[in-house]
């Protein structure tokens, strides 16, 4: 995923979306393939988004 651009108005994308952003910074983001070719260091993140843990991998383009 990349991001986008910065969402100031949070109201617009529906109340569930509006609680859990409100007064964080907030950004649009789109899916954008990476192949391994590219993919030069990446860092792997692991948090709890709920009850279940979910991996972050964020790599830099080579």
């Amino acid at each position: 995923m990349i991001a986008t651009e910065h969402v100031s108005d949070m109201e617009q994308l529906g109340s569930f979306i509006y609680r859990l952003c409100s007064g964080k910074e907030t950004y649009r983001l789109r899916r954008r393939g990476i192949s391994r070719r590219e993919a030069g260091n990446c860092h792997r993140i692991r948090h709890f988004e709920n009850t279940f843990v979910v991996e972050t991998v964020i790599c830099q383009k080579s």
